[in-house]
Parts: C-alpha cells; sequence; structure tokens
C-alpha cells in the first residue's frame, strides 16, 4: 500500500501518458504486481494503491474518508488469505505496542 503519484496511469487499460508512469506499470507487470484499488483516493485520482502479487488476497477495500486536513482518502483492506496467523514477535513488549483508534491526530 502506499501513495504512488501517477496520476495519469489508466489502470483499467494498464496504459499512461508519462515515461515514468509507463516505467512504473512495466516494473509491476515485470514483478506480477496487481493493483486491487479500484476507486479514486485523491479528488478524481487513484493514487493510494494496494499492490499484491496475488488475486484474491486482499478484499473488502473502503475509502473512509480523509484524516485531519490530508486531501487523500483513507483506504482500509482486509488480508483474506486462509489459514493465516497473527505474527508472534517474542521480546517486543505489549506496552510498546499501542492503537492509533483515538489517537488526537
Amino acid at each position: 500500500m502506499g501513495d504512488l503519484n501517477h496520476p495519469d496511469i489508466c489502470w483499467r487499460d494498464n496504459a499512461a501518458e508519462h515515461k515514468q508512469s509507463r516505467k512504473f506499470l512495466e516494473c509491476d507487470d515485470d514483478n506480477l504486481l496487481l493493483q486491487v484499488t479500484e476507486e479514486p483516493t485523491r479528488r478524481c485520482a487513484m493514487l493510494d494503491l494496494i499492490l499484491t502479487n496475488k488475486e484474491g488476497l486482499v478484499g473488502d477495500i473502503k475509502l473512509k474518508g480523509s484524516l485531519g486536513c490530508s486531501d487523500h482518502e483513507m483506504v482500509e483492506f482486509m488480508i483474506l488469505e486462509e489459514g493465516t496467523q497473527q505474527a508472534h514477535y517474542p521480546g517486543l513488549q505489549q506496552s510498546r505496542l499501542c492503537p492509533l483508534q483515538g489517537s488526537a491526530w
């Protein structure tokens, strides 16, 4: 997931006007990546992308409005892979983990 500023890319046709955007599309293709965001995330451009290497891995994608004074939509999504277990990091104390929900942005 990332804010990739290539507003000239047409994801439906896998085409772009600018050379840098075409190189980005080529890199996606070379690495067998799929872009799964379907709605514009900043004005009428799709800039906040979710790239995956496996069809069906990501789903339930929702735009959730902007956070604070950002002009981008927040993107919420689910990882749908069956059998995925929550990662366990030995030595990482729970007190060092803090939920972002309710934080004063």
